[in-house]
């Protein structure tokens, strides 16, 4: 059995093909804001590549989804090590933590994670390429908070001043730096892509 809910085309789109947002050309305006709920069943078990599959296909059915791929050069950002030296820590041998990442808000925690994974959710967060230029190998633990952006908030919320910006608290907490640096990224252009009709 397959279940999604509430999601809009456009994040199931970046879902199933795994792409970040800024991947994502030629989405409506409609795919950004009308939410489906998908139910499937399928006969026998189905491993996770196999439900991703089912849901292309749905997508190309349902929706008439057409797409091409192409290498843009957009803005990017290289993930450097500060003037100060990287203050990623190395786990602790006794530590039975399990290795993982966990976020809320503004703060995510990370233990025993290659600076990859860190790498991962800084680009999902700020929707803009970033490619790791550390050098840095092995795993590490971490913690990063930062606070809101002002332009995100709503009009009568005012910006933590206490909290650093996401910039600067890697280069305060984590001794890491982002330098801009366009880069080749795969696109996903959208060719045509149609509302479905009613069940």
């Amino acid at each position: 059995m397959l279940s999604i809910g509430n999601r809009t085309l456009k994040e199931l789109v970046c879902d199933v093909y795994r792409l970040k947002q800024y991947q994502l050309v030629g989405d409506e305006g409609w795919m950004k804001t009308t939410s489906y709920d998908i139910a499937g069943k399928t006969i026998g078990p189905a491993s996770f590549s196999q439900m991703l599959a089912m849901v292309k296909t749905m997508l190309a059915d349902r929706f008439d989804l057409r797409f091409h791929r192409e290498i843009r050069r957009l803005r990017g950002y290289w993930l450097v090590i500060g003037k100060g030296g990287s203050r990623l820590r190395r786990p602790d041998a006794n530590d039975p933590t399990p290795a993982g990442i966990s976020n809320r808000g503004r703060f995510i925690q990370g233990w025993k994670v290659p600076v990859s994974r860190l790498v991962d959710f800084l680009g999902g967060e700020i929707q803009i390429p970033l490619t790791d230029k550390t050098g840095l190998d092995g795993v590490f633990d971490f913690k990063l908070e930062w606070a809101e952006e002002a332009r995100s908030l709503g009009p009568d919320v005012l910006p933590d001043e206490d909290k650093p910006s996401l910039f600067a608290a890697l280069q305060e907490q984590l001794g890491l730096k982002l330098e801009v640096h366009p880069c080749p990224v795969e696109m996903f252009v959208i060719d045509h892509v149609a509302k479905p009709s009613e069940n």
